[in-house]
Parts: C-alpha cells; structure tokens; sequence
C-alpha cells in the first residue's frame, strides 16, 4: 500500500495537445531513481465498468507496481502490481484480489500483454494475461463507490524496478472475451491519442 500512498500525491498534467504513442513505450530504467507518468483524457466518462489494457516488459525477480486508476470525483482508486511471487495483486478502495499469471516467468519474457475488466454492479474482476483469462475474482465488501461521470486519470510508477509500458487503452466498459482479442482502441484513453507528463527518470522511446 506504500505504492499508493506515493502516487496520491502526484499532480495530474497534460500535453497541450494529445500525442500519437503507436510504436512507442514509456521506460524506467533506472532501479535507484523513480519516475512517473501521468495520463489523462480530455473526455468526460463513468467509469462504473470498466477495462484498461496494456503492454509491459517486467523485471525478473522484482516488484513492478504497473498502474493506478484514478476515477475523477469517485472515492475509489484501483491499482495494479506484479510481485516477487509472480502474482498480480489488484487493490480496489483498500481491498485486494490476487491474480495468478499464465505465463513462466523469464528473464527475457518480451512483451506481456495485460487486460484488467470490472463490473461495479457485481463487483466482480477478472485479469488477462496474453489472451488468458483468469478465474473471476469478486469483493463481498461494502458497495464500491466510483464517479458517476468524470477524466480518469492513469498513473504509472516505476517503484524500485526498471521496465517498460505500452499500448496504455482504456473502455468504459467491461469488454468481452473477444473485443479484449482484438487488441482494439480504447474509447475513454487511447494510446493513439495520449495527454500525459512525466516526471523523474522516465524516458518515452521506441518500443524495443
């Protein structure tokens, strides 16, 4: 939870115009220093459901805090982190849900693709890993409170591990099984379409 005490007090920012990121990534190489990226949308969405996808190259053998998901006006947040045990761990307002990957972990695995989907209704999650669903994972907590209408913001921490992120989209809406195949563009943030800043030792660069 450190993780996301750190990132609440990051300032969300944008470029004056949106930038087209197909073919690129954002990298943190650096395992002493921390960077951070900040995206936003210019468009106004509830985020009851929703599904938010990406690329990644991890780190064998570290942490890899991926994302934090921040609802505007909402009173909850989501994060999402990959562990030293090889599990994802999903915290949603304070609680957590723990994910298995489908992949072996290597030291050169090359690029994971990750869709995370939520159902507020049933507060239900699921997460895919390379065209792989999980088991379906729900909170038997206290209704989760989220916006109404609002600009999500996106954060992304390099933590203490070097990797690289990509191909960062965003639905209002928990997608199917073969809409997350399709590996198509998001329609609340699209990578395509991209406000974002950086702060830190963060480098934007072609992606390798």
């Amino acid at each position: 939870m450190e993780m996301l005490l750190l990132l609440l007090v990051l300032l969300p920012g944008s470029l004056a115009v949106p930038e087209d990121l197909t073919g690129k990534a954002f990298s943190f190489p650096y395992s002493s220093s921390f960077g951070s990226v900040n995206i936003t949308s210019d468009q106004r969405n509830s985020l009851k459901n929703f599904t938010l996808c990406f690329q990644y190259q991890p780190s064998a053998g570290s942490i890899n805090p991926l994302f934090s998901l921040y609802p505007t006006n909402g009173s909850c947040s989501f994060s999402l982190s990959k562990n030293y045990d090889r599990q994802y761990r999903l915290y949603v307002c304070g609680n957590t849900l723990s994910f298995c990957c489908s992949s072996v972990f290597q030291d050169f695995p090359g690029w994971v693709r990750v869709c995370v989907t939520w159902d507020s209704r049933t507060r239900v999650a699921q997460l895919w890993e390379n065209g792989k669903g999980s088991v379906r994972k729900g909170l038997e907590s206290r209704p989760i409170s989220l916006s109404e209408e609002g600009t999500p913001n996106v954060v992304l921490n390099s933590g203490s591990s070097p990797f690289q992120i990509s191909d960062i989209n965003l639905w209002d809406r928990e997608l199917p099984p073969w809409e997350i195949m399709a590996h198509g563009t998001g329609n609340v943030l699209s990578w395509e379409s991209v406000w974002y800043t950086t702060r830190g030792a963060t480098l934007l660069e072609s992606k390798r």
